[in-house]
């Protein structure tokens, strides 16, 4: 399945020179696995986690996970795409869990 994989990434790469869709890389992998490969899926994880703390300091409302779960889940965590005065609630988050330094 990996030979497979490059092979279709070489040939995208090379026919292609932008994504069609964000989550493009997912969708080829979820069709192969689903498809030709369905034995030789591995374990998969999510790849929501690394996303919880961006949803928290711009979501007052996101409520899947608190920031202490959220820190015992990952410790990869994307904070692009903020909005405003999500800088202020961060540090007011790593201040009140004591992690600033």
């Amino acid at each position: 399945m990996v030979r497979e994989l490059c092979n279709i990434l070489l040939w995208f790469w090379q026919t292609n020179t932008e994504l069609p869709d964000y989550f493009m890389f997912q969708i080829l992998f979820n069709e192969l696995v689903n498809s030709k490969y369905e034995n030789q899926n591995c374990p998969l994880e999510s790849d929501c986690l690394p996303h919880y703390i961006q949803q928290i300091i711009n979501d007052d409302k996101f409520n899947i996970a608190t920031f202490d779960e959220t820190l015992k889940l990952t410790n990869i965590h994307k904070l692009s795409y903020k909005s405003e005065g999500c800088a202020v609630r961060l540090s007011a988050l790593l201040e009140k869990h004591n992690l600033l330094r």
